[in-house]
């Protein structure tokens, strides 16, 4: 069988959104998938429900990883320099992968953010992690039009990446990342993002197609899709997050994943004709759902 690292970064306060994420991600792929929670908080009744999540699916496995770096961070100031901190250092975690997880032998890796649901099959994606040369992502084509100073034509999103930890480690990814936040984190408002694609540039960073990261409301692009974000202020578990169709396919995993924490377990036919009937009560979900 296949296999397939997936990282995630959090604390307590999203960890309690990573059940439906998993979920989604092993009801859509035949890989093995070896799950790595990268946190620097969180709950034990939060992990509690990440690991039986992961556990009611044959093969596939779950480790936690503590965020170490978080005294590196503070003992050079980088609260002073970034933007956007929030009184928090996970956003930053994601660019220290290569300290966190090599040591556990994880030479490669795809990075999923918590604000995304996997909606199809994932192999061809998970197929591709191991031959990534350094890290791959989707065009932000939303950021590149807005402009910026650190937007040029390959410029990624960071919601979905695959990353060959081993060659960051020899370009020296975390050491180059902490400088750009320490010489350049009050010029911009997508530090970790900007940070990624500065550091990187053309020379390292490959493109996927952007099905794989779906940033995009548009129906067909979301029907196409096999990988959504919900980029921007509003996540699919707010109840002021209008009821589009991007919606309906996280509360889809949502609900079976409630379900399977009460030892309820539905079967995708099951799952897809509740999706159906939701799917078409949108337009009354968004009169009288707030």
């Amino acid at each position: 069988m296949k296999d397939v690292n997936i990282v995630f970064c959090t604390d307590k306060n999203y960890a309690k959104y990573l059940p439906p994420l998993i979920e989604s991600i092993l009801r859509n792929t035949t890989f093995k998938c070896n799950f790595y929670v990268v946190y620097s908080t969180i709950n034990d009744e939060d992990k509690k429900k990440i690991i039986k999540t992961v556990t009611d699916f044959k093969d596939s496995t779950v480790d936690f990883v503590k965020f170490e770096n978080i005294e590196l961070l503070e003992n050079n100031e980088i609260s002073k320099y970034a933007s956007s901190f929030r009184g928090g250092y996970d956003a930053f975690s994601r660019l220290f992968l290569t300290e966190l997880l090599l040591s556990k032998n994880i030479k490669n890796c795809i990075y999923f953010d918590i604000d995304v649901v996997v909606k199809k099959n994932s192999d061809e994606l998970f197929s591709l992690v191991k031959n990534i040369k350094f890290l791959a992502g989707v065009v932000d084509s939303v950021t590149i039009k807005n402009g910026g100073k650190w937007v040029y034509d390959k410029y990624i999103n960071s919601g979905v990446l695959l990353m060959n930890l081993e060659n960051l480690k020899s370009i020296n990814f975390a050491e180059k990342c902490l400088d750009f936040i320490i010489e350049h984190g009050k010029e911009t408002s997508l530090l970790d993002q900007d940070c990624i694609n500065f550091v990187l540039g053309n020379k390292y960073i490959e493109l996927i197609d952007q099905k794989y990261n779906e940033y995009l409301p548009k129906t067909q692009k979301v029907k196409d899709a096999v990988v959504l974000h919900f980029t921007g202020p509003f996540k699919p578990w707010m109840k002021e997050t209008r009821w589009r169709l991007k919606k309906v396919f996280w509360v889809k995993y949502n609900f079976a994943n409630n379900l399977r924490m009460k030892g309820i377990i539905l079967n995708n036919s099951v799952i897809s004709v509740l999706f159906n009937i939701v799917a078409a009560l949108r337009p009354l979900m968004n009169i009288f759902v707030r």
